[in-house]
C-alpha cells in the first residue's frame, strides 16, 4: 500500500466519522424536538470517560455523581474520537468484506450494531443497566440511541458516497 493511498484512507476515515457523528448529533436534536426521545449529553459521556482517570469506570448512578470540571467538552471529544474509530472499523470491516462503503444497506446495518457500545458496555457502567434498563424515569435511552445510531449508519453510507465521488 503505498503512503498516499494510507493517507487518503486515514483522511477518508476522518472526514466521514466528523460527518457521521455531526447528523447523529442532528438525528439527536431532531428526536428531542420532536419529542421522540430525550436525548443524548456530551455532559454524561465526559463524567464517565473523565472518571477512567480518576479509577472510577462504573457508576451506581452517575446522575447522582459530583460533575467534573470540563466533562462537556470532554463528552464531545470522545463522541466525535468514537465516531472517528467507528469510521476505521467501518472502513476495515467493508474491505474486509468485500462490501462497497457506500452500500447503504451495508452502511444503516453498520451503525445499528453500533449499539452495542451504548446498549451493553456505557449504560451499565453509567448504572442505567443492559439497554437501558434500569434508567431514568421517562427513560427513551433504548429508542434515543437507536435512532441515533441509525442516523450515523445513514451518514455512513452517504459520507462515504460523497467521499467516493470526490476522490474520483
Amino acid at each position: 500500500m503505498q503512503i498516499s493511498l494510507v493517507f487518503k484512507v486515514v483522511l477518508m476515515c476522518i472526514a466521514l466519522g466528523i460527518f457521521s457523528t455531526a447528523f447523529m448529533d442532528l438525528c439527536n436534536i431532531l428526536g428531542k424536538k420532536l419529542r421522540i426521545h430525550n436525548g443524548g449529553s456530551y455532559a454524561l459521556i465526559g463524567r464517565w470517560i473523565g472518571g477512567f482517570f480518576h479509577g472510577q469506570f462504573r457508576y451506581q448512578n452517575i446522575l447522582q455523581a459530583a460533575p467534573l470540571r470540563h466533562e462537556k467538552a470532554i463528552g464531545c471529544f470522545a463522541h466525535y474520537g468514537i465516531g472517528i474509530g467507528l469510521s476505521f472499523l467501518y472502513y476495515v470491516t467493508s474491505v474486509a468484506m468485500d462490501m462497497p462503503l457506500d452500500n447503504m444497506l451495508w452502511a444503516i446495518a453498520f451503525g445499528i450494531f453500533t449499539n452495542v457500545l451504548p446498549w451493553f458496555w456505557m449504560f451499565p457502567a453509567f448504572g442505567f443497566g443492559v439497554l437501558g434498563s434500569k434508567g431514568p424515569q421517562n427513560n427513551t435511552l433504548l429508542r434515543s440511541s437507536f435512532l441515533n445510531h441509525l442516523g450515523f449508519g445513514v451518514a455512513l453510507g452517504i459520507g462515504a458516497k460523497l467521499l467516493l465521488l470526490a476522490l474520483k
